[in-house]
């Protein structure tokens, strides 16, 4: 068990305090003469503090009582240089003398008034002082207030560089939980990336987990490779860019037009199974091997005489594309229950074949094809 300190070892203390003090602020450090009730006399000082406004010289008046730093925190008051032409609102004094005390408290038992200096310093330079009334306000209280004014990073971002007294508050987990909720609830995995960071929430606290959580959620969004175990926990939504059967069942004067297949689905259960096969209600693909290399992944049947490369992309809203000449497939869940393709079928165009371009997808001979509007699919597929 540790022994409290004497008096002797608070007072060794406070000097040593204000020593250090001295070789750090050489110009700064005023000494003053007080006494106690009982006509003792008691360390005393003041440190000068810069602002940019000429009207205000102002000093942090700090005495210390007889059990600092054992056991209680400095006196603070708030003092005026011999050039100061107007005196602090009691609202902007009471919001400065806030935060020295807020900060001693958070390290009692310890020499803190270099780190209250720092912290009113701080506030000083945020435009503490023309804010002083939300400066009074709690870290907790602020981001109560924030969670009705916010629901993307860009307006709390925006809070803080018009109101930097908030910079503090706006880490606060409250808040981060509900902008993450907000967030993830538009992107694909929601349920299994909120159920997931609970998880790891309740299982160890940290005052800016949500925080550090939706900061790295948004970096691994822009990951481009994915994991050969996340490709098998996902299901797939499977389409053709161009439909045979639509093909062959248009009138035969119309065959001059090779539809597109991606306004349905041919498979919505789709699966990369870990044994190396897939898996569907579509019996053809049961036969059908695959591997992952170089971020693509390459399927083929057991003879080997089809073999599709499908490129793996990232889409906006975090799911994941498969990319081939013939299919595309695109990521669905519990929450995605139908993968999104307006970004395509909204785009689709009927494009006119060039007369030196030979057509080999379809067994008659066709002059266009509806296609999306994308240059790089277009590009991609041949005719």
């Amino acid at each position: 068990m540790l022994n409290s300190m004497s008096n002797e070892d608070n007072l060794r203390a406070q000097k040593d305090e204000l020593d250090a003090l001295h070789a750090i602020f050489p110009d700064d450090v005023i000494l003053r003469q007080d006494k106690r009730d009982n006509n003792e006399e008691y360390i005393s000082y003041s440190i000068r503090l810069e602002t940019d406004d000429d009207n205000h010289d102002l000093q942090l008046k700090i005495f210390y009582p007889q059990s600092y730093p054992e056991s209680a925190i400095p006196i603070f008051d708030v003092g005026y240089g011999e050039n100061n032409l107007r005196k602090l609102h009691l609202v902007q004094k009471e919001a400065l003398l806030n935060i020295a005390i807020r900060t001693a408290q958070s390290e009692l038992g310890m020499p803190s008034v270099f780190s209250c200096i720092n912290a009113v310093k701080q506030f000083i330079y945020d435009d503490g002082l023309t804010q002083a009334g939300i400066a009074l306000l709690s870290d907790d209280c602020l981001a109560f207030v924030m969670q009705y004014a916010v629901s993307t990073k860009e307006d709390v971002d925006k809070i803080c560089s018009a109101l930097p007294i908030c910079k503090s508050a706006s880490k606060s987990n409250s808040l981060w939980q509900q902008l993450c909720q907000i967030r993830w609830k538009t992107k694909f995995g929601y349920e299994r990336r909120w159920n997931r960071a609970m998880k790891q929430f309740n299982e160890r606290f940290d005052e800016e987990f949500w925080l550090n959580k939706y900061s790295a959620e948004e970096r691994d969004s822009t990951r481009s490779k994915m994991r050969v175990k996340e490709l098998s926990n996902l299901k797939f939504d499977m389409r053709q860019w161009f439909s045979m059967r639509d093909f062959r069942n248009q009138e035969v004067n119309m065959r001059d037009l090779l539809p597109s297949g991606l306004r349905q689905s041919i498979a919505r259960d789709v699966v990369f199974s870990d044994d190396g096969t897939m898996k569907c209600s579509q019996q053809w693909t049961a036969t059908r091997t695959w591997i992952v290399k170089d971020n693509a992944i390459t399927w083929k049947a057991p003879s080997g005489s089809s073999v599709e490369c499908f490129q793996i992309n990232r889409l906006p809203d975090w799911s994941w594309e498969l990319l081939g000449n013939d299919f595309i497939l695109r990521a669905i869940s519990d929450d995605f229950v139908i993968a999104k393709w307006h970004d395509l079928t909204s785009t689709i165009i009927i494009e006119e074949k060039c007369a030196w371009v030979s057509a080999t997808r379809a067994p008659h001979e066709y002059q266009y094809r509806e296609i999306p509007d994308v240059e790089h699919i277009k590009a991609m597929l041949d005719w």
